[in-house]
């Protein structure tokens, strides 16, 4: 089912006094201590994923959600920081991941119903066009302009154990064997995470996996490791130079994996609570991990990360520094990216469910805009700089990396 929102529901927010998703509950300061923009019309259930429209739409910037209450909403950012409900599509079951198709002419979104849709925000259509045997996990699209032989397609990602590749110009059927797919591989085990940049996918699985593939070879991976991450995977993300990737997990820790020059891989510590002398420190999840979408060289080192202890970090991993932290929110983060020009940091705080339902409990005297909710956060140059690689008159010296949104 797909509907419009937004005009007939409470008003869209803009960046002047920080929030209208809701006034009661948390004070401002609590709830939105960096006077970040917040989103109209948010989910009413935890977000599981964001996704911003691809470079084709700009100076035009939209931004998609998908939700725990089956919903996918998507909405218009505007240049003045308001924010503006344009549709919303509904599934059958959570909704877990999104993508955009490269010429943002539609939104691919895949859950716990097993399947992925096609929806064309323009006249609200929306078509089955992938189908697994267990929830879908990832998905991503990638575009005639990737260089790939058969492109465009689409990758999806399953709990049942395998990626597959649909040729979005042959209808898929549910009653053929892989559902129609012009392409399966078996993984070691459930996808819990995955990302795709040019020819390059890497895909997280239980039990630690890491796998990549080069799209010129589909069907094998072109390598496999053990992540040195301890604990289960939470998320993954390509830097634009594609000469390595950033995986997060459940234990307060981030790794940065070089696929060639494998030396210069490490991890470091994140998202951690200390709590003082003699205290625990207290280890929260890195729920998501994003990496710059350009590869200039004042950014393709810039890396943001959030998780359960409700704070927003920007590092630089080429200076080993955390060049910007957000102000802690009054719950957990749990999706996290840039637009495509990096003017934009947007974010969604909810109950990750960290905690079970003691935690869950924890927050229900808040209001339910401010129990999930979204924000925009206008990236600042110095945000994205290290102050140790050359000092301000460097810093100083080097041009802009991009003008402001908001």
């Amino acid at each position: 089912m797909a509907t419009t929102f937004g005009s007939s529901l409470p008003g869209s927010s803009t960046l002047a006094g920080g929030s209208a998703a809701g006034g009661a509950g948390l004070t401002a300061d609590a709830f939105n201590p960096n006077n970040d923009v917040v989103v109209s019309d948010p989910p009413r259930d935890s977000v599981s994923s964001m996704c911003f429209s691809p470079p084709s739409l700009l100076p035009r910037n939209f931004l998609v959600a998908t939700s725990w209450d089956n919903e996918v909403r998507l909405w218009e950012i505007h240049a003045n920081g308001s924010t503006q409900g344009v549709g919303m599509i509904r599934h059958e079951a959570p909704v877990l991941a999104s993508a955009w198709r490269s010429d943002g002419s539609r939104v691919f979104s895949a859950g716990c119903d097993n399947v992925c849709k096609q929806w064309d925000p323009a006249s609200n259509a929306t078509d089955t066009v992938a189908y697994h045997d267990a929830p879908i996990r990832q998905v991503a699209f990638v575009g005639d302009d990737s260089g790939v032989a058969g492109s465009p397609f689409l990758l999806t990602a399953s709990w049942d154990r395998t990626l597959k590749y649909w040729d979005l110009r042959a209808p898929p059927n549910a009653a053929q064997s892989g559902g129609g797919a012009m392409g399966t591989v078996s993984l070691p085990e459930r996808c819990y995470a995955m990302d795709v940049s040019g020819t390059l996918v890497v895909v997280g699985t239980a039990d630690r996996e890491l796998l990549w593939f080069d799209l010129r070879q589909p069907l094998q991976p072109a390598g496999r490791k053990t992540s040195p991450l301890r604990y289960q995977t939470r998320c993954i993300s390509i830097f634009a130079d594609r000469a390595c990737y950033a995986v997060s997990s459940v234990e307060g820790r981030c790794a940065i994996e070089y696929l060639q020059d494998t030396s210069k891989s490490f991890a470091f510590k994140c998202h951690r609570v200390d709590a003082g002398a003699g205290g625990q420190e207290r280890i929260t999840s890195v729920n998501c991990v994003t990496t710059f979408p350009l590869a200039q060289p004042d950014t393709v080192d810039v890396l943001a990360t959030a998780g359960g202890d409700g704070r927003v970090n920007i590092w630089n991993k080429a200076a080993k520094v955390k060049t910007k932290g957000l102000k802690e929110v009054g719950m957990p983060v749990l999706a996290l990216q840039f637009n495509a020009t990096g003017s934009i940091l947007g974010y969604a705080v909810g109950y990750d469910w960290s905690q079970g339902a003691q935690g869950y409990a924890r927050y229900q005297h808040l209001p339910p805009a401010q129990r999930n909710a979204i924000l925009l956060h206008p990236v600042q140059d110095d945000e994205l700089r290290s102050k140790s690689a050359g000092g301000s008159n460097a810093a100083s010296a080097r041009p802009p990396v991009r003008k402001g949104l908001f």
